[in-house]
Protein backbone atom coordinates (compact mmCIF):
# COMPACT_ATOMS: atom_id res chain seq x y z
CA UNK A 1 0.00 0.00 0.00
CA UNK A 2 1.63 3.24 -1.13
CA UNK A 3 1.22 6.60 0.53
CA UNK A 4 2.90 8.03 3.58
CA UNK A 5 3.56 6.25 6.88
CA UNK A 6 4.23 8.21 10.08
CA UNK A 7 6.63 6.29 12.36
CA UNK A 8 6.46 6.73 16.11
CA UNK A 9 9.58 6.50 18.28
CA UNK A 10 9.25 2.80 19.15
CA UNK A 11 9.09 1.72 15.50
CA UNK A 12 11.93 4.07 14.59
CA UNK A 13 14.09 2.56 17.36
CA UNK A 14 13.22 -1.01 16.35
CA UNK A 15 14.05 -0.41 12.70
CA UNK A 16 17.30 1.35 13.55
CA UNK A 17 18.21 -1.59 15.81
CA UNK A 18 17.70 -4.01 12.90
CA UNK A 19 20.63 -2.48 10.93
CA UNK A 20 18.34 -2.96 7.90
CA UNK A 21 16.14 0.12 8.21
CA UNK A 22 16.59 1.49 4.70
CA UNK A 23 15.96 -1.91 3.10
CA UNK A 24 12.91 -2.54 5.30
CA UNK A 25 11.42 0.86 4.44
CA UNK A 26 12.06 0.35 0.72
CA UNK A 27 10.12 -2.92 0.80
CA UNK A 28 6.98 -1.05 1.88
CA UNK A 29 6.88 1.09 -1.31
CA UNK A 30 5.76 4.12 0.66
CA UNK A 31 7.27 7.34 1.89
CA UNK A 32 8.02 7.66 5.59
CA UNK A 33 7.95 10.49 8.07
CA UNK A 34 8.47 11.24 11.73
CA UNK A 35 7.12 14.15 13.72
CA UNK A 36 9.54 16.57 15.31
CA UNK A 37 8.60 15.34 18.82
CA UNK A 38 9.92 11.85 17.97
CA UNK A 39 13.40 13.25 17.37
CA UNK A 40 13.68 13.89 21.11
CA UNK A 41 12.20 10.53 22.13
CA UNK A 42 14.33 8.03 20.19
CA UNK A 43 17.39 8.27 22.40
CA UNK A 44 19.42 5.05 22.44
CA UNK A 45 19.89 1.40 21.57
CA UNK A 46 21.28 -1.19 23.89
CA UNK A 47 24.82 -2.21 23.01
CA UNK A 48 25.29 -5.52 21.23
CA UNK A 49 27.78 -6.61 23.89
CA UNK A 50 26.17 -7.12 27.31
CA UNK A 51 28.82 -5.24 29.30
CA UNK A 52 28.77 -2.12 27.11
CA UNK A 53 26.91 1.15 27.64
CA UNK A 54 23.86 2.16 25.67
CA UNK A 55 24.58 3.60 22.25
CA UNK A 56 22.96 6.97 21.51
CA UNK A 57 20.86 7.21 18.36
CA UNK A 58 21.72 10.13 16.12
CA UNK A 59 18.10 10.59 15.04
CA UNK A 60 18.94 13.42 12.67
CA UNK A 61 21.38 11.08 10.85
CA UNK A 62 18.76 8.31 10.81
CA UNK A 63 16.22 10.73 9.34
CA UNK A 64 18.67 12.00 6.71
CA UNK A 65 20.12 8.59 5.76
CA UNK A 66 16.70 6.98 5.38
CA UNK A 67 14.98 9.85 3.58
CA UNK A 68 12.44 10.43 6.33
CA UNK A 69 10.38 13.59 6.20
CA UNK A 70 10.04 15.54 9.45
CA UNK A 71 6.49 16.77 10.03
CA UNK A 72 5.07 19.36 12.41
CA UNK A 73 1.55 20.20 13.48
CA UNK A 74 0.22 22.46 10.78
CA UNK A 75 -3.49 23.04 11.23
CA UNK A 76 -6.13 23.73 13.84
CA UNK A 77 -7.55 20.22 13.28
CA UNK A 78 -4.13 18.65 13.98
CA UNK A 79 -3.64 20.82 17.06
CA UNK A 80 -7.05 19.85 18.49
CA UNK A 81 -6.43 16.16 17.77
CA UNK A 82 -2.99 16.38 19.36
CA UNK A 83 -4.32 18.02 22.53
CA UNK A 84 -7.08 15.40 22.87
CA UNK A 85 -4.73 12.47 22.20
CA UNK A 86 -2.00 13.82 24.50
CA UNK A 87 -4.39 13.32 27.42
CA UNK A 88 -3.98 9.56 26.86
CA UNK A 89 -0.65 9.14 25.07
CA UNK A 90 2.94 10.38 25.13
CA UNK A 91 3.54 13.52 23.10
CA UNK A 92 5.38 11.76 20.26
CA UNK A 93 2.65 9.17 19.82
CA UNK A 94 -0.11 11.77 20.14
CA UNK A 95 1.51 14.11 17.61
CA UNK A 96 2.30 11.27 15.19
CA UNK A 97 -1.24 9.98 15.43
CA UNK A 98 -2.85 13.42 15.10
CA UNK A 99 -0.95 14.13 11.89
CA UNK A 100 -1.59 10.64 10.49
CA UNK A 101 -5.32 10.96 11.19
CA UNK A 102 -5.71 14.52 9.90
CA UNK A 103 -3.69 13.91 6.72
CA UNK A 104 -5.06 10.39 6.04
CA UNK A 105 -1.62 8.81 6.40
CA UNK A 106 -0.86 5.39 7.85
CA UNK A 107 0.48 5.23 11.40
CA UNK A 108 3.26 2.88 12.56
CA UNK A 109 3.38 2.04 16.25
CA UNK A 110 3.94 -0.99 18.46
CA UNK A 111 2.45 0.63 21.55
CA UNK A 112 -0.63 -1.31 22.62
CA UNK A 113 -2.55 1.70 23.88
CA UNK A 114 -1.70 3.82 20.83
CA UNK A 115 -2.83 0.99 18.54
CA UNK A 116 -6.13 0.72 20.42
CA UNK A 117 -6.75 4.49 20.34
CA UNK A 118 -5.91 4.72 16.62
CA UNK A 119 -8.24 1.80 15.83
CA UNK A 120 -11.06 3.50 17.76
CA UNK A 121 -10.63 6.77 15.85
CA UNK A 122 -9.79 5.37 12.40
CA UNK A 123 -11.93 2.44 11.34
CA UNK A 124 -9.42 1.18 8.77
CA UNK A 125 -6.99 -1.56 9.90
CA UNK A 126 -4.91 -1.06 6.74
CA UNK A 127 -3.81 2.34 8.09
CA UNK A 128 -2.21 0.80 11.19
CA UNK A 129 1.31 -0.56 10.76
CA UNK A 130 3.74 -2.25 13.18
CA UNK A 131 7.38 -3.26 13.31
CA UNK A 132 6.44 -6.91 12.65
CA UNK A 133 4.32 -6.02 9.60
CA UNK A 134 7.13 -3.93 8.11
CA UNK A 135 9.80 -6.56 8.82
CA UNK A 136 7.61 -9.39 7.52
CA UNK A 137 6.97 -7.63 4.20
CA UNK A 138 10.73 -7.05 3.86
CA UNK A 139 11.58 -10.64 4.84
CA UNK A 140 9.22 -12.14 2.28
CA UNK A 141 11.54 -10.85 -0.47
CA UNK A 142 14.31 -13.22 0.56
CA UNK A 143 14.93 -16.83 -0.45
CA UNK A 144 15.66 -19.62 2.03
CA UNK A 145 19.37 -19.09 1.37
CA UNK A 146 19.09 -15.49 2.60
CA UNK A 147 17.15 -16.16 5.79
CA UNK A 148 20.25 -15.46 7.89
CA UNK A 149 19.85 -11.75 7.01
CA UNK A 150 16.29 -11.79 8.37
CA UNK A 151 17.38 -13.75 11.44
CA UNK A 152 20.11 -11.20 12.12
CA UNK A 153 17.68 -8.28 11.87
CA UNK A 154 15.20 -9.96 14.21
CA UNK A 155 17.95 -10.85 16.68
CA UNK A 156 19.23 -7.25 16.71
CA UNK A 157 15.71 -5.86 17.21
CA UNK A 158 15.20 -8.22 20.14
CA UNK A 159 18.57 -7.51 21.79
CA UNK A 160 19.25 -3.85 20.93
CA UNK A 161 15.68 -2.49 21.14
CA UNK A 162 14.37 -5.13 23.57
CA UNK A 163 11.35 -5.66 21.34
CA UNK A 164 9.25 -8.78 20.97
CA UNK A 165 5.77 -8.28 19.54
CA UNK A 166 2.80 -8.87 21.82
CA UNK A 167 0.73 -11.98 21.18
CA UNK A 168 -2.07 -9.71 19.97
CA UNK A 169 -0.01 -8.47 17.00
CA UNK A 170 -1.33 -9.92 13.71
CA UNK A 171 2.23 -10.94 12.76
CA UNK A 172 3.15 -12.45 16.14
CA UNK A 173 3.03 -16.08 14.96
CA UNK A 174 5.16 -15.29 11.93
CA UNK A 175 7.72 -13.41 14.08
CA UNK A 176 7.98 -16.17 16.70
CA UNK A 177 8.52 -18.91 14.11
CA UNK A 178 11.41 -17.13 12.39
CA UNK A 179 14.97 -18.26 13.13
CA UNK A 180 16.66 -15.74 15.38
Amino acid sequence: MAGKVVLDACVLINLEASAEMQSILEAEHASFAVVDAVIGEALFLRAEDEGQDHEPIDVRRVVRDNGLEVLSIGSTEETELFVNLAAELDDGEAMSMAIAIARSFRFATDDKKARRVFAEVVNDPARLVSTPSLVRKWAERFTKNEESRVAGALRRIRSRARFVPPASDPDYDWWMTQPQ
